[in-house]
């Protein structure tokens, strides 16, 4: 009877489910990538931060791995033997006894990511400044901007002692609402015809501010500027991940 009782008590311990079943699937398959690495190894890789070991690949599965507060909880309540575990549970014991594993592995994403991050943005700075230089040296632009304030002008009534000094771009828009007798024409007609035969070389503006399309779908308030904070965001994370 007690051999039987122990055997009855060794059986059970031998089919504790401290995981999942699908889960310690996928974590036995995780730990097909560290081939010739054993599980402690792959604990002190974390520890010390060896990216040797830790490819981008493997780190963004181990975020994956990473125990939730629901079976850490499982995995310490546990005080029975250890030695006869399934592989992956030895391995989220591994994972538990990291201090701030979460954290670690999202500094270590951040490193392999922030790169093409900060790449981006540069690059989208870049267009922004390069379009903005084709906006201040755009002479054809600067020219058909001047005719636009004649109108202005002579439309307001302003006197030629005092004309209007300049007008908000958005009187731009409106050019195309103002419309002759015949209710067709408008004044962004007249504007297009009469610079097309006085002036036709001020037509050139299309051509010199090509830069201006890609730049305009990447604003710096509603694209740039929020991309930055999060950089910055993320940057300070990684600091305090890293003290």
């Amino acid at each position: 009877p007690v051999a039987s009782a122990a055997k009855s008590e060794k059986s059970s311990s031998d089919h504790v489910e401290l995981l999942d079943p699908s889960r310690a699937r996928n974590i036995d398959i995780l730990l097909s990538q560290f081939k010739g690495w054993n599980l402690s190894q792959i604990r002190n890789a974390i520890l010390e931060w060896d990216t040797q070991v830790l490819t981008p690949q493997r780190v963004r599965a181990l975020v994956r791995a990473a125990p939730s507060d629901a079976e850490t909880e499982v995995l310490t309540e546990y005080t029975g033997p250890r030695a006869s575990l399934p592989r992956p549970v030895k391995f989220m014991y591994e994972l538990v006894s990291v201090a701030m594993l979460s954290e670690r592995l999202s500094v270590m994403v951040f490193l392999d990511e922030a790169p093409g991050h900060v790449l981006d943005v540069s690059h989208d700075l870049v267009s922004v400044a390069g379009a903005l230089h084709a906006l201040d040296t755009c002479t054809s632009l600067m020219s058909l901007l001047r005719v636009v304030r004649r109108i202005v002008n002579f439309m307001g009534g302003a006197s030629k002692s005092r004309p209007v000094a300049g007008f908000r771009l958005s009187v731009l828009t409106r050019l195309a609402d103002v419309r002759a007798a015949d209710g067709s024409t408008t004044l962004l007609h007249y504007l297009v015809e009469r610079v097309a035969d006085a002036a036709p070389h001020l037509g050139r503006f299309v051509q010199e501010l090509g830069l201006l399309e890609h730049a305009a779908s990447k604003p710096l308030t509603g694209y740039i500027a929020p991309n930055v904070r999060v950089l910055a965001r993320d940057l300070e994370l990684a600091f305090v991940g890293l003290d």
